[in-house]
Parts: structure tokens; C-alpha cells; sequence
């Protein structure tokens, strides 16, 4: 029997492993099936697939978009994790670009707000970042200023960068629907990320969003993840049967020392969901890395 973990992150976008130390932390706590989606980016995927080769670990290239969904008047941030992508997308890569635009222009306007606020030189060092290359995100904001002594990370979070916070800025990522279309595409399946995650979502309006999702093409659903009760996964498992959608699994994870999202830790398919790695090129790549006999 494979073990999946479809949804992690490298320091491509804000995990803490390299690609390659990604592929090693796979195959250390014996997950056999690892997909890499890093947010708004798919550049490590080659790096990954190529360490992941050499130690028996079937990698799954992909990526985790940030997206607006707009419901009763109100604006949420959704993630949306596509599976299975070719990173050589002509669209993919004019997506991610406008992407990288975005969150670095999101940063930057917070990085202003909290130089207002006392931070001297934080904006500085962000368009340094952003000129090398990078792609800071708010966690990075946060790991600044807790390295600038302004408490440990969680509360300086909570202080500044979350709504409502005095340096926040809303985002303006692409719509769900485009993102779906970006994801098609570059060839690959889009999954509707942690549904149970968003806080400022009822239940009522997770199974409308996913509802949704399936209309504008949407292909699984995300029925299990770290720290996710057997209660929970079974009922996003029935709506995933529901509403015609497969049943994806990950950990969301980020780095080593957070329990809550350790790479593969407690994951597994409710028989009421039809596993996503059974669809298409999906299954194609697993049975053609693993041997027919193997891929179940």
C-alpha cells in the first residue's frame, strides 16, 4: 500500500526544506507519493522530482494558488492546490508571474505600514529580497520581526499582519475560477485546498464554495489533512461523492518541528472518496514509477 502526501511546501515560496531536502524528508518518514505545491510558483518541482527519483519517491508536480472567492458581498482568500501541472505552461508561467506581482506588492505595501509603525529598514530588506529573487510572504514578515525583538512570531502575527491589524493589506489575488482555467490548462487537476482551514467560513458556506468549484470545472476536494478529525474527513468525503469531485489528501507541510503538519503524518482516504491519484495522468505517472502491480 502508498503513502500520499499531495500538499507541501519547499523555500521556493515559505516552506523551510530545499526541494531536494523536501524529497529526503519524504522519503525518511516513508512517504511514497509526495506532490510539491508551493504558493504561486512552480519552480522547485524539477529540483524535487529529480532528488525524489533517486530515493524511490514518485513526485507529483504542482502548485497552490491564492485566489478571491466573493460571497454575499464579502471577500475571501481561498487556496487551490493543482495537481499533476506542467510546469512549461505558457498560461501557468504568466500566471504565476502576475501572482509573484501581487504578493510582492501586498508585502511591500505592509512592510511600508509597519516601517510607519517603528520598523526601521523592513522595507529595505523585503525589495532587497524581492530584486534576489525571492518571494517573501507574511509569514516571512512575521519571522522578521521576531527576529527584530518584537515577540515570538505567533503574537506578532496576530499584532500586525492579520486582518484588522494595523499593517495589513488586502489581497488581490486571480478570481477561482481562473484559477481552475490556469491549472486545465498546464494539464493538470485542481483540488480545492483545506476547506476546513478558512476561519471566516461556516460549514454552510464551505459546501457552497465547493459546490461552486465544481461548476467552474473544479476536479477534488481536499477531505483530509493533518489535525483533521475521522468526523470531518468523512463528512468532506461525502461531499466530495456528492458533488462528483475526487478525494484529495495532504499535510500542507512547512517545515520540521510543527506536529500539526508533519509530512504524511496521520493521512487517509474515508472509503466514501474516490482517491484523486486513481484519475488520469495522475495514476499514469504512479503506475509507470512504481510498476502496475504496485500502484494501489
Amino acid at each position: 500500500m502508498l503513502s500520499f502526501d499531495l500538499h507541501s511546501h519547499s523555500d521556493c515560496s515559505d516552506g523551510g526544506l530545499s526541494p531536494e531536502e523536501l524529497a529526503a524528508e519524504a522519503a525518511e518518514r516513508n512517504v511514497n507519493v509526495l506532490a510539491l505545491t508551493d504558493h504561486d510558483t512552480s519552480s522547485g518541482t524539477e529540483r524535487a522530482a529529480a532528488a525524489a527519483r533517486k530515493l524511490g519517491v514518485c513526485l507529483i508536480p504542482g502548485i497552490e494558488f491564492s485566489t478571491r472567492w466573493h460571497h454575499n458581498g464579502e471577500s475571501f482568500e481561498i487556496h487551490i492546490v493543482g495537481l499533476e501541472i506542467d510546469a512549461r505552461s505558457r498560461m501557468l508561467k504568466a500566471a504565476e508571474q502576475e501572482q509573484r506581482e501581487r504578493r510582492t506588492s501586498r508585502i511591500l505595501s505592509m512592510a511600508g505600514k509597519l516601517e510607519e509603525l517603528g520598523f526601521a529598514g523592513i522595507t529595505a530588506y523585503f525589495a532587497g529580497m524581492i530584486e534576489k529573487g525571492g518571494m517573501p510572504t507574511r509569514k516571512h514578515l512575521g519571522q522578521y520581526l521576531e527576529a527584530h525583538g518584537a515577540g515570538d512570531y505567533a503574537s506578532c502575527f496576530n499584532k500586525y499582519l492579520v486582518r484588522g491589524a494595523p499593517a495589513y493589506a488586502a489581497s488581490s489575488w486571480m478570481s477561482v475560477g481562473e484559477a481552475v482555467g490556469v491549472i486545465h490548462d498546464a494539464g493538470g487537476l485542481a483540488v480545492f485546498a483545506h476547506p476546513l482551514r478558512y476561519q471566516r467560513l461556516t460549514g454552510r458556506m464551505v459546501t457552497r464554495l465547493a459546490e461552486e468549484f465544481k461548476d467552474l470545472g473544479g476536479d477534488g476536494i481536499e477531505v483530509t489533512s493533518c489535525g483533521m478529525g475521522p468526523s470531518d474527513s468523512d463528512r468532506l468525503a461525502e461531499l466530495s461523492r456528492r458533488l462528483g469531485l475526487y478525494g484529495s489528501m495532504g499535510s500542507d507541510f512547512h517545515d520540521r518541528g510543527n506536529e500539526w503538519r508533519t509530512l504524511g503524518k496521520n493521512l487517509f482516504m474515508p472509503p466514501k472518496a474516490v482517491p484523486i491519484w486513481t484519475a488520469g495522468k495522475i495514476a499514469d505517472r504512479i503506475s509507470e514509477f512504481f510498476g502496475e502491480n504496485n500502484a494501489s
